[in-house]
């Protein structure tokens, strides 16, 4: 990964001498990494954008290193009314995770 981080930032460097241009090919990256853009509403044509996302795969390490085995997540009166469903949306980092 830090390869291809590292080879990434030297083409960008090389080839996208302009902000502008490096921005082109950066939004859609960032776009489609996950954070923005809820990928259960994107059209179906759009869903191969996330794979060439490096941030993508960022968003997903960074993900299950931080629920992976959270273990168990409190909810108080004021998150169970906000869900609307009368209980908690996550229980533990896994369901987090799924």
């Amino acid at each position: 990964m830090h390869l291809c981080a590292w080879l990434l930032t030297i083409f960008m460097v090389v080839v996208f001498v302009q902000v502008p241009l490096a921005m082109l090919v950066l939004f859609p990256m960032f776009l489609f990494a996950g954070l923005l853009v809820n990928f259960n509403n994107c059209p179906p044509y759009l869903l191969w954008l996330q794979y060439i996302s490096v941030f993508y795969y960022s968003f997903c390490l960074v993900s299950v290193n931080q629920w992976k085995d959270y273990g168990a997540i409190d909810c108080s009166a004021e998150d169970l009314a906000r869900t609307g469903i009368g209980r908690c949306a996550f229980m533990n980092g896994d369901d987090v995770l799924a």
